[in-house]
C-alpha cells in the first residue's frame, strides 16, 4: 500500500488534486505547496520513495511511468474503501493531475489509461520523449565536475537551499527521503519508458481535448551549468570532460523550452506560463505560482462542468 496524505475528500462534481512528484523526489518535498492550497488534493509516495514500500520486482516490460500510473489508480480505488459509510461514493474520481518533472510521463501514461478520470492537468517544468540531455554528460556533471563525496553540493551551487520555502525540518525530512529514495528508472529502462510514451503520439492527437492544462516551464538547463561553472572554478574534471558537458549545456539550453512546450499540443485550452528567472524545483521555489496554475485550471474545470 502507497503512503499518501489526503486533505479532504472533494464535493461531489469537484475533482481531487493529485501531485505527482519528480524522479527520486515523494510527498516530502510539497509541504510549501500544500500549505498554501486550501482545495483538496492528495500527496503520496511512489512505491521505494518517502514512506512507501518497495514493490515488488517486476520481470516485465513495462514502462516505470506506466506501472506508477497503475499504481496510483489502485491508490485511488482504495479511497473509496477508506471514506466514511456516511460519505457519497467517491471513486471513480475526477482527478486534477499537478505533476513536476519526470512526473509529467507519470500523469500522461495516467491519462492514456483513465481518459475519463482526468479533468486537468498542470505540467511543471515538465520531462519531454523530445529531448533527453546526454546521460554521460550528466553522470560526469553531477559526480566529477561536483567533487564527488565531500565535494561541491547541488543544493547550495543552485541556490536551491537558500531560496527554497521549506523550513529547516521540512529540508532535513525531504533529505533523508532523498537519500533512501530507490532508483525509479534505471538507464536500460528509459528506452521502454521513451518508446511507450511517443508510441501514443500524444502530442498530435490533443487527448485532453477541451479540459484544461496549464504549463509551466522553468530554467532547468540553468540549475546544471551553475554547477558546470562550480565545478570549473573548483578544477575538477579533466578538460575532455568539461568540453563533452559544456557542449551538452549548450544543446540543452537552445532545446529545452521549445521541446517542453510542445506539450500544449495535449490540450485546446492550455496557458503557457515561464519562468525563465526560476530553478527546475518550483514546488521548492515559487510555491505561490503552482498554486495560482492549480487554482486556474480548477476553475476552468468547475466552469466547464458547469456549464455542460
Amino acid at each position: 500500500m502507497l503512503s499518501y496524505t489526503l486533505s479532504a475528500l472533494p464535493p461531489p462534481s469537484s475533482p481531487l488534486i493529485v501531485f505527482i512528484s519528480g524522479a527520486s523526489e515523494s510527498s516530502s518535498s510539497y509541504p510549501a505547496v500544500s500549505r498554501l492550497l486550501s482545495l483538496p488534493h492528495l500527496l503520496y509516495d511512489r512505491a521505494g520513495l518517502g514512506k512507501s514500500p518497495e514493490s515488488s520486482k517486476d520481470e516485465t516490460t513495462i514502462s516505470p511511468a506506466v506501472k506508477a500510473a497503475q499504481d496510483l489508480h489502485t491508490l485511488l480505488c482504495s479511497l473509496d474503501q477508506t471514506s466514511s459509510s456516511n460519505s457519497p461514493p467517491f471513486f471513480p474520481p475526477q482527478v486534477l493531475l499537478v505533476a513536476h518533472s519526470y512526473g509529467a510521463f507519470i500523469a500522461r501514461e495516467y491519462l492514456d489509461l483513465h481518459p475519463d478520470s482526468v479533468a486537468g492537468m498542470v505540467l511543471l517544468d515538465p520531462a519531454t520523449e523530445l529531448y533527453t540531455p546526454d546521460p554521460e554528460s550528466v553522470n560526469i556533471l553531477m559526480n566529477t565536475l561536483l567533487g564527488g563525496e565531500g565535494g561541491l553540493r547541488f543544493a547550495t551551487v543552485t541556490g536551491l537551499r537558500e531560496k527554497c520555502k521549506l523550513s529547516s525540518e521540512e529540508w532535513r525530512a525531504r533529505a533523508i527521503d532523498l537519500n533512501r529514495a530507490k532508483t525509479e528508472v534505471s538507464p536500460f529502462q528509459w528506452g521502454s519508458l521513451l518508446e511507450s510514451i511517443r508510441a501514443k503520439r500524444q502530442l498530435e492527437s490533443t487527448p485532453l481535448g477541451d479540459k484544461p492544462l496549464s504549463l509551466v516551464v522553468c530554467d532547468a538547463a540553468g540549475d546544471y551549468r551553475k554547477v558546470y561553472e562550480a565545478g570549473l572554478q573548483a578544477g575538477n574534471g579533466t578538460h575532455s570532460q568539461r568540453e563533452k558537458v559544456r557542449d551538452m549545456l549548450d544543446e540543452w539550453g537552445r532545446v529545452d523550452w521549445k521541446f517542453k512546450e510542445k506539450q500544449l499540443a495535449l490540450s485546446n485550452r492550455s496557458r503557457l506560463v515561464r519562468l525563465p528567472d526560476c530553478g527546475h524545483n518550483i514546488n521548492l521555489l515559487r510555491p505561490e505560482v503552482v498554486v495560482q496554475e492549480i487554482l486556474w485550471v480548477y476553475r476552468e474545470i468547475m466552469a466547464r462542468i458547469h456549464h455542460i
